[in-house]
């Protein structure tokens, strides 16, 4: 699964160092809901009473939780932005 992370030309070139870690954990999130999905489209195509789906399904938890992860971080890191200014 290719995770590319694509910045916005404005991110890239700006000198604010903030501007471009929210774009990095923006991407992080985005790249890490395509994992979830992906996770989710192959435990719909498992039938019910195969194995894999019960390890599928234990992946898809982990990923789940790493997207938790990474949204709170973000959240965490957008109110502490704002609080700042």
């Amino acid at each position: 699964m290719s995770t590319t992370v694509l910045l916005s030309i404005h991110a890239l070139c700006s000198s604010d160092d903030a501007l471009l870690a929210r774009e990095l954990r923006v991407a992080s999130i985005r790249s890490q809901c395509a994992v979830v999905r992906t996770l989710l489209d192959e435990v719909d195509r498992l039938s019910p009473s195969s194995m894999t789906q019960e390890a599928m399904s234990a992946q898809l938890a982990d990923e789940l939780a790493r997207l938790g992860r990474c949204i709170l971080e973000a959240a965490a890191a957008r109110s502490h932005g704002q609080r700042a200014v």
